[in-house]
């Protein structure tokens, strides 16, 4: 069988999660022998593949879903979705838009696209819930298969990142600068009222270039910005774990890569209580109201001056690693009839 991953042909331009569980997918798959590439529309023939796994559930790519089907192929997809649930009407008026499958609004080519596909992977119980709930997925045709990190963050030492930026015991803040979900500002203005030393690591998305600028301006002398590390970069792992506790303020987060890779480098999380992120990390990180500075303020306080709970890298490790993520593909892509 032939496999080909493919992506919104945007992934590329503002990377993040997405492209990190596309290329582990790909490693995943290649080292346990199949058949697998990265479709390119411009070199390969879809005749030529018998399954395409996409990635992300933009309305945009409900022709190329068609495509895909046209052809005879079968499809996956890993939907990485999420709505927040405030205000509630946004929720409502996707569930009610997406009926409307004659006139074709936005949500409507969404449920086309559920529909038309073969296998739905979320990441976590509450993505599932929320497509059967929005979308009407059965459940029959989703798998769960969770995120999965690499293992380079297991027992990651400090020195490296303390040599480099001469910092440690740090907050630690990593993403792409986007005020739509990730919230950086209101971290910032949380810690107002603090000299708690914070570093971030991200750029800023496509458009968003003056959020990353307020940031910096509103920001106190203890915090400090560096634009891009490279995930394979030996100092990123090195960055985890000279940090005290990694901060996730995001509106949501479904359910959030960076807080495994923190607690498989023994670190402690303060993350968003917004998405599945109490799913994921169960009672392994404390939680905010990313909306309430105070809530967050204290969540982060309390994060920091308390140690890491028992238990925390056994169960990522576990849990969050690659190769116990890429069995339940495999298990997915043969209960569906994919692979013997």
């Amino acid at each position: 069988m032939k496999i080909g991953v493919f992506a919104y042909p945007t992934m590329r331009l503002d990377p993040g999660g997405g492209m990190f569980t596309l290329n582990q997918t790909f490693k995943y798959l290649s080292e346990k022998g199949y058949d697998v590439h990265r479709f390119d529309p411009w070199t390969h023939r879809i005749e030529d593949f018998d399954l395409i796994h996409h990635f992300g559930l933009g309305y945009g790519n409900y022709d190329w879903f068609l495509t895909v089907k046209a052809a005879g192929k079968k499809l996956a997809v890993t939907t990485m979705y999420w709505l927040p649930d405030k205000p509630v009407s946004q929720r409502l008026s996707r569930k009610y838009l997406s009926r409307l499958t004659t006139i074709k609004p936005p949500p409507a080519l969404v449920r086309l696209m559920l529909e038309t596909a073969d296998l739905i992977l979320p990441n976590a119980a509450g993505e599932q819930q929320l497509l059967s709930d929005l979308y009407g997925v059965p459940n029959k045709k989703m798998a769960i298969v969770p995120c999965g990190v690499a293992d380079r963050f297991v027992g990651a030492n400090p020195e490296l990142f303390k040599q480099h930026y001469g910092i440690d015991n740090f907050l630690f803040c990593i993403g792409r600068f986007d005020p739509r979900q990730k919230n950086q500002l209101g971290l910032i203005r949380a810690l107002k009222k603090t000299d708690m030393p914070l570093v971030f690591v991200g750029s800023p998305i496509t458009g968003s270039e003056d959020y990353l600028e307020q940031c910096k301006k509103e920001a106190s002398s203890n915090t400090l910005f560096i634009d891009y590390i490279k995930p394979e970069d030996g100092l990123l792992a090195s960055a985890f774990a000279a940090a005290n506790t990694l901060v996730v303020p995001s509106f949501y987060e479904y359910p959030c890569m960076v807080a495994m890779e923190a607690l498989l480098a023994g670190t402690k999380v303060a993350i968003t209580n917004g998405g599945t992120t109490q799913e994921t990390f169960k009672h392994y990180a404390n939680y905010f109201n990313p909306y309430s500075e105070s809530d967050m303020r204290e969540s982060i306080i309390r994060t920091y001056e308390n140690d890491i709970p028992k238990g925390a890298e056994d169960y990522a490790r576990k849990t969050f690693l690659w190769d116990n993520v890429g069995h339940l593909l495999e298990e997915a892509y043969h209960n569906a009839g994919f692979i013997e």
